[in-house]
């Protein structure tokens, strides 16, 4: 069993520890990386948003000089390429060809680059960007305190909850993935995720 936290978990197994009043044992340690791991996949499942630092690669659909990437905020873009058919290769745009509004996830095509116009490829899979998506690293001051805190609070929930009798907290495959079980959110919790939710109409 794991001994720590992935690190695209909202919080490290220290501070689940002394948020659930179990700092002096290791026996749950196992239990509590497994809750923890859990509580932050089924926020981000229902928020549809990425809270903490991690990579993503993906092909936005262009519209004009606009790409919309899908998980906002942006912490940083890595690289963005682009080609003008499936059959080529893919080609890396220069930083000065085009702007990044981070907060919103749009790349803006400069417009006019050495006198020619451009736009984003307009089609399926022209486009790749690289980039780090999230607030900021696990544990991070500059995570949503709100979803920081509802999380260590669910997180406690479900540890006195395996706790009791009959309650078992695990984790089952669905083909190639694992998939932590632990007990269903409280209301209360569930409510501010679903206004986490993330609604974007482009």
């Amino acid at each position: 069993m794991p001994d720590a936290t992935r690190s695209t978990t909202l919080f490290a197994l220290a501070k689940v520890k002394t948020f659930v009043g179990a700092t002096g044992a290791t026996t749950d340690d196992a239990l509590l990386v497994q809750i923890a791991d859990g509580v932050s996949e089924r926020i981000e499942r229902d928020t549809q948003r990425k809270f903490v630092n991690r990579t993503v690669t993906e092909y936005p659909q262009a519209k004009g000089d606009k790409l919309f990437l899908r998980n906002v905020p942006v912490s940083s873009v890595t690289t963005v390429k682009t080609r003008t058919t499936l059959a080529d290769a893919l080609s890396t745009v220069a930083a000065t060809e085009y702007e990044a509004d981070l907060d919103l996830g749009i790349l803006w095509a400069k417009g006019v680059v050495s006198g020619i116009q451009t736009v984003w490829p307009d089609g399926e899979r022209l486009t790749e960007v690289v980039y780090v998506a999230g607030w900021g690293v696990q544990d991070a001051a500059t995570l949503p305190a709100d979803i920081y805190e509802a999380g260590l609070e669910y997180a406690k929930f479900a540890y006195l909850k395996t706790k009791s009798p009959g309650v078992i907290a695990g984790s089952i495959n669905v083909g190639p993935h694992s998939i932590t079980v632990i007990p269903d959110v409280p209301k209360e919790l569930r409510d501010l995720f679903a206004s986490w939710r993330k609604r974007r109409f482009l």
